[in-house]
This record gives structure tokens, C-alpha cells and sequence, in this order.
């Protein structure tokens, strides 16, 4: 077995597709540091099962993805394929090249396949168990893996020899059966557990299973003649039904001969009527006129009375009026004399008043004027003696301000200058511990980014957790009931679809025909099916055509006569009951006129015709017709009546309801059961319920998906978290230290500036001081100058004021005088004015008001002159008009006697036709109670049919047929009845029963049974596993002695063969216990004495450790073996020693070594140079060598 191929695709630094071929030998491969050589050594590692990203030299699964560079970009897949001939048979595949190919995506997702076809990595690994490749095999050894193996516990090297014995295999089958043993063991345990709980059940269940069997066959004999006194009593129904109906038909015949007369009647009748109506509206048209004449005439008379009498009023009205307008007109003429002397008066009175007022108005504004120039000459002398006390105390106050300034000057000017020196200090001590400050505080900030990112990163990841995990519970509730509601539509769906299929519900004759159709037989060919399948109904009208069918919906359909014939010769034959049949080519249809139903379709409430609301193949139009053409189907029972009773109760009318009128006036209702096991909507049923599960189930199967990926995207989410909280806590811990280097640094630079702050608010604040002392006794100065000056002008203005204020008031005592003088005058004129102004107003409202008099008394007299001529026009009109209506009235009370004796005649025919219709009323009325009285007996027969069908159905869940009728026909009601009291007090002597105790009893037998069995598999199982145990022991220890003591063998050899002298050898460290004992390794090298490892140098470890290598490969030979540079530690003589063993060995072992020391690459066979471009890929070079 050879390693053929070795394909790599964006693997580390190799971002294009590089492919390496490999013969038998040495393939070396060199290049420069960093090229990627090493890369090579980490593809055939991973591809071949490396799990530890540390090992390829990596922190992350990401990192062997190749990551870019500045002039590439990143790729977003890895993939090596490695390609093994196994041609002779190695492997257990029946393939001659086995490719192994594993691929990595950026999003974490990885692909793993054998000859393309995908795999587990679990597959992979056990590919290449025992056979010295895989993951820790020492086929792939590296200066990391040789430093391991020597470094080591003795108990951790042992794996090298076990892998070389090729007994992993076998430990790993001991692990997987001491794993199997120990949950064989629990597994047992909680068996017996489980048996010794259900045998303290048992017994007790038995005793209640034993009850329960003796209740049980109680109820089942009770259900039987319970079935049998039902199906007997139906029997006896169903027959007084069919003897009623032949009584209601026959009635039925007589009521309609009966309303066939009435109709006649009450039709001459109403022609009668019809000729009577006009005479009556003429008779009473003549009569109101008659009334209406008298009346007017009476009126008339009464008018011309009233007209007299007003005439009269009138003229001793205008009399009065007359005489009252002569005294008006004296009284005028007497009163225009004295009101022209009381106006002269009140004139000169006025110009007397205007001269007074306005020389009172100008002595009044002077006053004023003098009292204002007074009150101000006033304030202005008390201000100026205020002004002049208080420049005096200013004075003195300013003198002692000016020497306390003095004196303050002097000590601010030492306390500024000490300040300046203190804060001088403080600046150079903070300029130190700011530096220190702003590192500390750059570092902090550089670790509070990274650490509020993550932290960022994780309420992220954490609200994004929780969101997912709260949709996932929403959708898994969602999904749970939508699989239990998918579940019920599916369970009612085979129900119905049983029922439709095995015909449920149908009568036994009917059924047996439409099952033995399907089977092909020939008597029943002709069947096209029953009416209820022939039918689809909207669901809204399913009620009212089921009650309009009634049991019409279980006829059969023919085609022919003769075929219904045949089906009958069948039932006969069979003895399989009885039939309805509608042959095609016989049956007519039965419809209603176009006319007639144009005209009940008008009519408010009716929905339509049965026949037109339901749908069916044409060919079946005669028979739809036939049962459906003439019943008449309406919105509810109001509507139904109303028609009923517009129509004469002719038709069949029923309501969606359920209810129903028949012919004649019966009527049928009540709460509506069904009988007929929803025959006509049970296919639209089973279409809905399968609809409806098509539709769950399909979101059932969204849910499922959107729950996969939101459970994909927790585990990537989980992932992320703990990767963020790893990096988060090493970041605080940075964190914290940094806050504490600055918040050192920061504290003493607050300490300092605070100081600084405070030395300086006191500098500013004494050099504020010092300033403002300066001006201020320059303002003190200024002040006490010009106080003296305003002391000395004030001094005089006070005397020139007491001068001016004498003056002025003297001046006002003169005027206050002169005014009093006029306001005395002035009343005086006022109060004369008053009294004249009153007089003329009343003589003016007096003479207004009887000149308002005077002209309403000229208006009266002038109406009542014309009111008077209109009255005496108005009393001759109403004596001609009355004379007129004496005349009509007699012409119209003639014409009233004729109309009244021939409506007499009239009345005397229409008595006799009364008594003819109300005869045959009566005599209709008679037949339909005798038919009510009928319709009473069939409904409570009907009712008393639908409660034992009913209670068949609702307690047996059996449907009333002709097969029952036969099987019960010997059965003694009353000595059935008899039976089921003394069934019923056995089932209650039995006291309380646990009926599930039966069931419950056979399954927990049944689990007991089974565990039992299942107890003593385990203990075969358990003693078969520790047979395993022991025989993979024993096993592991024979390989394990034998190979170890080959290595050994070789170990000594090869020792000596690479150092060119010494010795060395290994050793057990508990050779008693070769399952678990380590594994020594002592060395000599040549001319030292025999020490520890420990402290042998890097070259003699190394080539300790390669001396180990070949001693296995000496013993069991790996397909090929890939070297790491693990001659980098050795000198020139040893790699030269080391290459030459490795050439002669490369006859039996593939060898492929990484490496850049020149004895290498001279030994190898083929050489692969490897270079990294500008673009930072790597690029493969063959060269093959030519001795």
C-alpha cells in the first residue's frame, strides 16, 4: 500500500489547487522558513483524522482556511484529498485507490467522504485503526512528537507500542464492552427495580380484572337484548307508520275533493263580492254627499244670522268713535298756548348757565396749577435738606474707609506674592503624574474597547439566544399541536373514508347491492348508485333536501327497468331485504310551470326550488326532478308558512331548519337529528378533513424546518459564547489591573490640581482684592470731593425755594375764593332749568299721545265703512247659495233610496252563499283535524322511530335494518325486559368496578413477562460481555508481550547502528501487569555512561527517539511514514548516519520527510521545492533526482 496523491485546495498558506504524486522511497521536501513546507505534514494530518487544532498550529478551526494577504483575497473553503493504493487489500474496501477527502467551510460546517461518497470522521478513523496512520499513530512524526515521546510518562508511551501491536483496535472493543457492561448492569438494576414493583401490582388487579370480566359479560348480554327489545320495538313502529300513511292517504284524497269545492264556492263567492264592492262605494259616495248638503245648507243659515247681527255692531261702533274725536281736538288746540311761554324761559336760563360753567372751569384749572407748582417747590426743599445731611456723614465715613484701604494694600501684596511660589512647585509635580496618567489611561481604553466589544458581543448573542429560544418553544408548542390536530383529521378522514367505502348508514338491502356491484356481480351492473351519492349539496341546503328526500335519499338509481328488476330477483333470492329503485328510462319528472315558479320565487323567505339548489349528472335530471321538482325549500318557518297559506297549502314546503309543510296544511318540526349518518354531505366532509390535513400537515413540515435551523443556529450561538466569555474574563482581569495604574496616577494628578486649583482661586481672588482696594481709594477720593461741593450748592437753593413757596400760596388763597362765589350761582340756575325741562316733557308726551288717538279713531271709522259694505255684499251671496243647496239636496236624497233597495237584493244572494261556503268550510275543516289527529299519531310514531334509531346509533353504534328485524324476530319483549332489570341488579351487586383493571392487568402482565425475559437477556449479555472483556485482555497482553519484546530487540540494534556504538534498551516498569505497565527507555550513547533522558542533549534525545521510530517500523511497517524536520537537532554526521538508514529502509517503507538539512535532500528520490509568491500562496516545485 502506497501513498499515491496528495491534493491541496486553500489549506493554509496553499490557496490554489497544488497537487503532489508519490512513488515508492524517499520523497523530500525542502524550501525557505515560511514557505509552507510544513503545511504538507499538517493537510496528511488533518485529512487523515487530526481533530486538535493546536496540533496543525492553529487556535481556531478557521485558521487552516487560507486567510488572504494584501494582494488576495481570503477563500471560504479548505480541502485535502489523499489518495492510498490498496491494492493489495489492506484496507476493507473493496476499491483499489481509496481517496480520503475532508473539506472545511468559514462557517464552521465540514465535509468528510471515501471515495466521494460522504462519511462520518468517525469512519475515517476506524479506515486506518492498527494500521499505523491516523491521528496519533507514529506514521506522521514531527520535532514536537519526537520531544513527546521522550518526555512522556512511561504509561503515556506505551501507545506507541500498542499502536505498533495493533491492539488499539482491541482496547477500543474493551472500552465499548466495558461501557456495554455498565449500562447492562444499571439497565438490570432498574429492571429488577421495575419487576419487584409490578409484582406487588399483580395480584390485586387480578381480583379486579376478574370483577371487571363479570361486569363486562353482564353489560354485553344487557347490550344485546337492549339491541334486541330497540330493534323489535322499531319493528313494530315502522309497521303502525306504514298503516298510518295508507289512512293519511286516503284522507289526503277526500280533503282535496272537499277544498275542490270550497274553491268553487268561496270563487262565485268572490265574484259576488266583486259586484257588490261598486254598489257599496257608490251607495256610500251618495250618502256622504247627502250628509255633506245638509250640512252645508245648516251652515249656510247660521252664516246670514251672524252677518245681521255684525252689521249692526258696526254702525253703533262708528258713533262712538265720532264723538271721541271732537274732545281730542279741543284739548290739542289749549295745550300748544303754554308751551311757547315755558321755552323762551328755559332759553335764557340756558345761556345764563354755559357763561357760569366756563369761567368756573378756567379758576379751576389755575388752582390746580398752583397746587401742583406748590407740591413741588415743597419736595424740592426736603430733598435738598436730606441731600445736604447726608453729603455731611458721607464726609466723615469716606475719611475712615481710605486709612483701613491703606493698611490692607500692604498685606495683600506679601500673601500674592507667596502664593505664586507654592503654585510654581505644584505645576512640576503634576506635569510627572499627568505622563503617567495618559499611558495608563491609552492602555485602558485600549483594553475597555476590546472589552465592551465582546461584552457587546455577548448581550448580543445572549438576546439573540433568547429570542431564538423563545421562538423555539413558540414553533415546538406550535408544531406539537399542529401533529396532534394533523393527527385527528387524519384519524377522521380513514373513518369517513371507511364509512363511504363499506357504505355505513345505508339499509342492509341497499348496502349489500352497491358492495356486490363493486365485486363485479351481474345482477347488480345496472346500478348507477343510491340518490344521496348522485347528489352534491351545498352544505347550507344539506338539512332541507335530507328532510325533503327522507328516506328517498337510499333509493337505488337504474338504468333500466328490467335492471331494477334484476336487483329485486337478487334481494328475493338473497333473502337480503327490501329496495327502492328509480329506473332511468320509467321514472318522469315532476315539475312546476315556469309561470307558477317565476311567481312563488317572488314571494319574501323562498330560497328556490329543491330540484334547482343541487347539483348532479344530467342523465339523472328526471329522476332529481321526480323526488325534488316540486317542493319548494324557504329561509325559515315564518317565510314557509306565509307561502303556505298564499298558496292554499298546495305544495311541499320545507325550511333550512329542517322543518316542514306538507300538502294540506300539516306540519312537521322540532329539534332536527340526523337519521341517515350525514349520507349527503359525507363526501364534501371527507374532501374538507382531507384538505385540511394537507394544509397542517404542510405547515407542520415549515415548522420543522425553521426549528432545525433555529437548534443549528443555538449551537453555533453557544459556541460563540463561550469563546467570547473566555477571551471577556482575560480581558477584565487586564482591565483591572490598568484601572488601577490609573486610577493612581489619576487620583494624585486630582490632589494636585485641586491644591493647584485652590492656591490659584486664592492668587486671583487676593489679586482681585488688591485691585479692586486700589480703586476704591481712588473712588473714596473722588467721592469726599465732590460731596463738599453739592453740600455747599445746596445750602443755597433752600433759601430761594422758602422765598418762592410764600408767594405761591397766597395766590391760591385768592383763587379758592373766587370759586366757591361760582359754584353758589351756578346751582341756582341748574335747579330753575330742572323744574321747566320737567313741565315740557310732560306736555309733550300728553299732546303725542292723544294725536296717536286721533289718528287711530280717522283709521277705525274708515274700516268700519268698508267692513260694512262687504257685509251686506256678503249676506246676499249666502241667499242665493242657499236656495241652491235646497234644490240639490232633494235630487240627491231620491238617488240614495234607489242604491238602498238594490243593495238590499244583493245582500239576500250573498246570505245564501255565506251558508253554502261555510258548510263545506266546515266539512273541510273536519277532514283536516281527522288528518291533524292523523299527522299526530304518525309524528309521535316517527318521534318514537328517531329515538330508537337514535338511541341505536348514539348508545351501539348500530344504524336500524332488515337484518337485525331477522335476527331478533323470535324475541320475547317482556321476558328481555325481565332479564335487564336482573342484569342490572347483578352489575350492582357488583359494587364500584374498574373496568380498565382487565386492560391494565394484561399490560402490566405483559411488561412483567416481558421484563423478566428481558432481566435474564441482560444477565446473559452481562456474563457474555466479561467473557469479552477477558478475551480482548487476554489478547491485548499476548500482542503487547510479543511486540514489545521485537522493538525492544530492534530498539538495541538500531541504537547502535545510529550512534555508531553505544547501547540502549527499553524496559517495563510493571512487567506483572502488561494491561497498564509503562514503558523505560535507558540509554548509553557511545562513551557515556548509562543516564536518564532527561539529560541527554537535543541531537543524542533526538536520534533516541528516531532509533524507537525505526525499531517499530522494523516490526510493523506503516504504509509510509512522514518526517518533520525530526533531523533539525542533529549535526552533520548524524543526519548524514540518519539519511543513509532512512534510504535503505525506503525499499520496505514509503518515507515523505519535510526537512532542510543537505544529507536529507541528497538521499531522496524525488525532491518538491516549495516557494511562496507575492500574493502569499504557496507554489510546488518537482524535481526528480538522477544518481
Amino acid at each position: 500500500m502506497l501513498l499515491k496523491r496528495l491534493e491541496i485546495q486553500g489549506f493554509k498558506s496553499f490557496a490554489d489547487r497544488v497537487e503532489l504524486a508519490f512513488n515508492s522511497g524517499l520523497t523530500v521536501i525542502v524550501g525557505p522558513n515560511g514557505s509552507g513546507k510544513s503545511n504538507i505534514a499538517d493537510a496528511i494530518r488533518w485529512v487523515l483524522g487530526e481533530q486538535s487544532v493546536k496540533n496543525l498550529r492553529g487556535s481556531r478551526l478557521e485558521d487552516v482556511i487560507f486567510s488572504g494577504s494584501v494582494k488576495r483575497k481570503p477563500v471560504g473553503m479548505a480541502e485535502v484529498s489523499l489518495t492510498l493504493d490498496n491494492s493489495n487489500g489492506r484496507f476493507p474496501l473493496e476499491f483499489n485507490e481509496i481517496t480520503v477527502t475532508r473539506r472545511v467551510y468559514r462557517n464552521g460546517e465540514s465535509e468528510f467522504l471515501i471515495n466521494k461518497t460522504p462519511c462520518r470522521l468517525k469512519d475515517i478513523h476506524e479506515l486506518f485503526l492498527d494500521t499505523g496512520l491516523g491521528r496519533d499513530a507514529y506514521s506522521i512524526i514531527g520535532q514536537g512528537r519526537v520531544e513527546e515521546i521522550l518526555n512522556a510518562r512511561p504509561e503515556d508511551r506505551r501507545s506507541i507500542i500498542e499502536e505498533a501491536a495493533g491492539i488499539v483496535r482491541y482496547r477500543m472493543r474493551k472500552l465499548e464492552a466495558e461501557k456495554k457492561l455498565q449500562e447492562t448492569e444499571v439497565d438490570l438494576v432498574r429492571v429488577e427495580d421495575i419487576i419487584s414493583e409490578l409484582e406487588g401490582q399483580l395480584e390485586p388487579l387480578a381480583r379486579q380484572a376478574e370483577v371487571a370480566e363479570k361486569y363486562l359479560a353482564y353489560q354485553r348480554e344487557e347490550q344485546e337484548l337492549e339491541i334486541g327489545c330497540l330493534v323489535r320495538q322499531g319493528q313494530q313502529v315502522r309497521e303502525k307508520l306504514a298503516e298510518l300513511q295508507c289512512q293519511v292517504q286516503e284522507l289526503e284524497t277526500a280533503r282535496e275533493e272537499a277544498a275542490a269545492a270550497l274553491a268553487r264556492v268561496e270563487a262565485s263567492r268572490q265574484k259576488f263580492q266583486r259586484e257588490l264592492e261598486p254598489l257599496e262605494a257608490e251607495l256610500q259616495a251618495i250618502q256622504d254627499k247627502y250628509t255633506s248638503l245638509l250640512s252645508e245648507g245648516e251652515h249656510t243659515q247660521g252664516q246670514l244670522q251672524v252677518l245681521s247681527t255684525q252689521k249692526q255692531g258696526r254702525r253703533e261702533q262708528a258713533t262712538l268713535l265720532r264723538r271721541q274725536l271732537e274732545e281730542i281736538e279741543t284739548e290739542l288746540a289749549d295745550s300748544g298756548e303754554t308751551a311757547a311761554a315755558d321755552a323762551l324761559l328755559v332759553q335764557q336760563l340756558e345761556g345764563k348757565r354755559q357763561q357760569l360753567q366756563s369761567e368756573l372751569a378756567a379758576v379751576n384749572e389755575r388752582a390746580e396749577s398752583l397746587q401742583k407748582e406748590l407740591d413741588t417747590i415743597r419736595q424740592a426743599l426736603v430733598s435738598q435738606k436730606d441731600s445736604s445731611a447726608q453729603a455731611l456723614n458721607e464726609l466723615t465715613r469716606l475719611e475712615q474707609q481710605q486709612t483701613a484701604g491703606a493698611i490692607r494694600l500692604a498685606g495683600l501684596r506679601e500673601k500674592i506674592e507667596h502664593l505664586r511660589n507654592q503654585i510654581q512647585e505644584i505645576d512640576r509635580a503634576i506635569t510627572t503624574w499627568q505622563a503617567r496618567e495618559k499611558q495608563s489611561q491609552k492602555w485602558q481604553q485600549e483594553l475597555e474597547r476590546g472589552r465592551q466589544e465582546h461584552e457587546s458581543r455577548q448581550v448580543g448573542l445572549a438576546q439573540s439566544r433568547k429570542e431564538m429560544e423563545a421562538e423555539l418553544a413558540q414553533l415546538e408548542e406550535i408544531f406539537n399541536q399542529k401533529q396532534q390536530q394533523w393527527q385527528l383529521l387524519a384519524s377522521k378522514a380513514r373513518v369517513l373514508a371507511d364509512m363511504q367505502q363499506d357504505y355505513e348508514g345505508y339499509q342492509r338491502a341497499v348496502r349489500e347491492l352497491l358492495l356486490r356491484r363493486q365485486r363485479g356481480e351481474p345482477a347488480c351492473q345496472e346500478i348507477c348508485g343510491v340518490v344521496a351519492e348522485l347528489l352534491q349539496v351545498p352544505q347550507e341546503y344539506e338539512i332541507a333536501v335530507e328532510v325533503a328526500l327522507g328516506g328517498a335519499l337510499q333509493y337505488l338509481v337504474t338504468e333500466t327497468d328490467q335492471g331494477a328488476k334484476q336487483a329485486i330477483e337478487y334481494l328475493k333470492g338473497h333473502n337480503l331485504g327490501r329496495a327502492t329503485f328509480l329506473p332511468l328510462n320509467t321514472v318522469t319528472a315532476s315539475t312546476l310551470r315556469e309561470e307558477e315558479k317565476a311567481t312563488l320565487l317572488k314571494r319574501p323567505g323562498v330560497i328556490g326550488i329543491a330540484a334547482d339548489l343541487v347539483s348532479y349528472a344530467e342523465k339523472y335530471r328526471p329522476v332529481i326532478n321526480n323526488l325534488l321538482g316540486r317542493i319548494i325549500v324557504c329561509q325559515d318557518l315564518d317565510a314557509a308558512l306565509g307561502l303556505a297559506r298564499a298558496t292554499g297549502f298546495r305544495y311541499r314546503i320545507v325550511t333550512l331548519a329542517g322543518d316542514m309543510l306538507n300538502p294540506g296544511g300539516s306540519l312537521t318540526g322540532g329539534s332536527y337529528q340526523r337519521r341517515n349518518a350525514n349520507l349527503l354531505g359525507r363526501a364534501r366532509e371527507l374532501e374538507e378533513i382531507n384538505q385540511a390535513a394537507k394544509q397542517v400537515n404542510g405547515e407542520r413540515e415549515e415548522l420543522r424546518k425553521q426549528i432545525e435551523k433555529i437548534r443549528s443556529s443555538l449551537r453555533e450561538n453557544q459556541k460563540q459564547k463561550e469563546e467570547l466569555e473566555t477571551r471577556t474574563a482575560e480581558l477584565r482581569l487586564k482591565l483591572v489591573e490598568a484601572q488601577r495604574d490609573w486610577q493612581e496616577a489619576r487620583s494624585r494628578c486630582q490632589e494636585l490640581e485641586e491644591q493647584r486649583e485652590q492656591l490659584l482661586q486664592n492668587l486671583e481672588s487676593c489679586q482681585r482684592e488688591y485691585t479692586q482696594v486700589e480703586r476704591e481709594l481712588d473712588s473714596l477720593a473722588r467721592k469726599a470731593a465732590e460731596l463738599e461741593t453739592v453740600r455747599q450748592e445746596t445750602g443755597n437753593a433752600i433759601e430761594a425755594e422758602n422765598i418762592r413757596l410764600a408767594e405761591q400760596e397766597k395766590a391760591l388763597q385768592n383763587l379758592m375764593a373766587r370759586q366757591t362765589e361760582l359754584k353758589v350761582e351756578l346751582a341756582q340756575v341748574e335747579q330753575q332749568l330742572t323744574g321747566l325741562k320737567t313741565i315740557d316733557v310732560r306736555q309733550r308726551l300728553e299732546r303725542r299721545r292723544r294725536l296717536q288717538q286721533l289718528e287711530q279713531i280717522q283709521r277705525d271709522l274708515a274700516v268700519l265703512e268698508q267692513e260694512g259694505e262687504a257685509l251686506e255684499q256678503r249676506k246676499n251671496e249666502l241667499a242665493e247659495h242657499w236656495a241652491k243647496l235646497q234644490q240639490e239636496t232633494e235630487r240627491v236624497r231620491e238617488k240614495l233610496l234607489e242604491l238602498r233597495q238594490k243593495r238590499q237584493t244583493m245582500q239576500i244572494e250573498e246570505r245564501k252563499l255565506l251558508e253554502l261556503w261555510q258548510s263545506s268550510q266546515e266539512r273541510l275543516q273536519e277532514l283536516e283535524r281527522t288528518a291533524h289527529q292523523l299527522e299526530l299519531k304518525r309524528t309521535r310514531q316517527e318521534a318514537e322511530w328517531e329515538n330508537i334509531t337514535q338511541r341505536l346509533w348514539d348508545d351501539f353504534g348500530m344504524v336500524f335494518n332488515q337484518e337485525q328485524v331477522i335476527a331478533y324476530q323470535g324475541l320475547d319483549l317482556k321476558q328481555a325486559m325481565r332479564r335487564i332489570k336482573e342484569l342490572k341488579a347483578l352489575m350492582a351487586e357488583l359494587g364500584q368496578v374498574n373496568i380498565g383493571a382487565i386492560e391494565e392487568y394484561q399490560r402490566i402482565q405483559e411488561r412483567y413477562t416481558f421484563l423478566q425475559n428481558q432481566a435474564q437477556d441482560l444477565k446473559e449479555a452481562k456474563a457474555a460481555l466479561y467473557d469479552v472483556i477477558a478475551e480482548m485482555e487476554a489478547i491485548m497482553a499476548q500482542r503487547f508481550a510479543e511486540t514489545f519484546a521485537q522493538v525492544a530487540e530492534h530498539f538495541s540494534r538500531v541504537f547502535t547502528e545510529l550512534f555508531g556504538g553505544g547501547q540502549a534498551r527499553l524496559q517495563l516498569t510493571d512487567p506483572e501487569n502488561l494491561l497498564t505497565t509503562g514503558v523505560d527507555i535507558i540509554a548509553q550513547p557511545p562513551g557515556k555512561k548509562t543516564q536518564q533522558l532527561s539529560l541527554l542533549s537535543g541531537g543524542e534525545k533526538a536520534l533516541t527517539a528516531i532509533s524507537l521510530l525505526f525499531a517499530i517500523l522494523e516490526v510493523r511497517p506503516s504504509p509510509f511514514v512522514v518526517l518533520d524536520e525530526i533531523e533539525a537537532a542533529l549535526d552533520e554526521a548524524n543526519v548524514a548516519r540518519f539519511a543513509e538508514y532512512v534510504k535503505n529502509f525506503s525499499d520496505r517503507v514509503q518515507f515523505l520527510a519535510v526537512s532542510h538539512r543537505k544529507g536529507t535532500m541528497e538521499a531522496a528520490d524525488i525532491l518538491y521545492g516549495v516557494t511562496m509568491d507575492d500574493s502569499g500562496s504557496s507554489k510546488v516545485l518537482a524535481l526528480e533526482m538522477t544518481r
